[in-house]
């Protein structure tokens, strides 16, 4: 059996991503299981696998995935970090008095594949730049790096 081509299909932000670089584990004609690594790792997600059951379904692989991977993570420590560096980076811009503006700085690849670049400015300052599949990622990965770069927890 040849090595497929994989994608992961989107709905919001609507796009199709090639899992090109994903390391297939197992490949059987009812399974594949990839492993992958994030294109921009964060200190809570890195890496990860990916089931995709071919004759099955979206029910099989969220089984799979309740009953084989979940019992490995802490969810209640995955559930209580908070992801979201762009309000933490806001909220620390208002209390220290500080003018923060995101700002996309690039867009590059097809109509439905693009990779945005995000800029962090603070007061009138250039401090980071962060990537992503949508504006939003783009700005949350900068936000991460400015909270690391400005110790904000």
């Amino acid at each position: 059996m040849t090595a497929p081509n994989l994608f992961r299909r989107r709905f919001i932000p609507d796009e199709l991503i090639s899992l090109k670089d994903d390391i297939i584990l197992v490949m059987e004609p009812e399974l594949i299981i990839t492993k992958w690594i994030t294109l921009h790792p964060r200190k809570d997600i890195a890496r990860g696998i990916s089931a995709f059951y071919l004759d099955k379904g979206y029910k099989a692989c969220k089984k799979f995935i309740i009953h084989r991977l979940l019992p490995y993570y802490d969810l209640s420590t995955v559930i209580s970090i908070n992801s979201n560096f762009k309000s933490m980076l806001i909220e620390w811009s208002q209390k220290e008095s500080k003018q923060l503006v995101f700002e996309i700085i690039e867009e590059k690849g097809k109509r439905h594949q693009k990779e945005f670049t995000a800029q962090i400015i603070i007061d009138s300052e250039p401090l980071t730049v962060g990537y992503g599949y949508s504006k939003k990622k783009a700005e949350q990965a900068a936000a991460q790096k400015a909270c690391e770069i400005l110790e904000v927890k």
